[in-house]
């Protein structure tokens, strides 16, 4: 604390701006400008969701699967949907660069938005990480991506259902609808995963985000009607501390830091040996 200092006009001004936003319930983060995703700093406007602690827990499963599973893929190809801020690609190729090479990186960062791109963009510029990570301008996928095949997909896609805007808290309704929500038809909250899952691209892991509530429906949307394969293997020890629940031959529901499900992991390995 240095209480000797002389706080200027200018810092002044802009700590009642801020005082004044929260009077208007708007995120600190939006007037901050920033948010921090594991340990990283983040660039937010009111464009982009403001990244989450539970989200972390999604890409620290990302890094364990591709330390455990992928170890051995030559060059590690990995397709972000709905990327936003960009946090998840950044936090991904970040922490992988510890295990792999830079040039063996290779994330693809969807958006409908070209405005989080454009944020996006000034992230992955941010933390040098041009190299490792493409943005793309499409909504979920595009031709292009649907023909190339991935080592994971990984999203946190619009999960709220368009009835239930009305009942979330101010600050949060600040953020853009086109991510809490996405289309208005999105009635049950379901429309993406149902859109991600329609598309079968061509990957050996699913790895997502979801609402707790939706969490079975969204596990029976994936494995409804695939080809029964072997179990899941169940020796990525760092995966099963999240407390796996309720799993199918293919699917695994996985819980966060405070122990609700939220997300969905899908193993389709076993198809892809099918396929060759």
């Amino acid at each position: 604390m240095q209480f000797d200092k002389v706080v200027d006009e200018k810092s002044i001004n802009r700590i009642f701006k801020i005082i004044a936003g929260r009077l208007e319930r708007i995120p600190l983060q939006h007037l901050l400008g920033k948010a921090y995703f594991m340990g990283l700093e983040i660039q937010v406007n009111d464009q982009v969701l403001i990244p989450r602690p539970e989200t972390e827990t999604l890409v620290e499963i990302a890094i364990e699967i591709a330390k455990d599973k992928l170890q051995n893929v030559p060059e590690l190809s990995i397709l972000e949907i709905g990327t936003g801020s960009g946090c998840i690609s950044i936090g991904l190729a970040t922490y992988l660069s510890a295990i792999r090479t830079a040039d063996s990186i290779k994330i693809w960062a969807t958006d409908i938005s070209e405005k989080a791109l454009e944020v996006a963009r000034q992230n992955i510029k941010i933390h040098n990480l041009q190299e490792s990570i493409q943005v793309v301008h499409c909504d979920l996928v595009n031709e292009e991506l649907l023909a190339k095949k991935f080592d994971l997909v990984i999203s946190n896609p619009p999960y709220i259902a368009s009835g239930e805007y009305y009942a979330l808290e101010q600050e949060v309704k600040k953020e853009p609808y086109l991510a809490l929500i996405g289309d208005k038809e999105n009635k049950d909250g379901l429309l993406y995963y149902q859109g991600i899952e329609a598309l079968n691209i061509q990957t050996t892991y699913i790895l997502l985000e979801l609402d707790p509530a939706r969490a079975n429906a969204i596990q029976e949307l994936f494995a409804k009607d695939k080809i029964v394969g072997k179990n899941m293997t169940k020796n990525i020890a760092q995966i099963e501390n999240h407390s796996i629940e309720n799993s199918h031959e293919q699917t695994k529901l996985l819980k966060d830091l405070n122990g609700m499900i939220r997300f969905l992991l899908v193993d389709k390995t076993h198809l892809r040996s099918i396929e060759h």
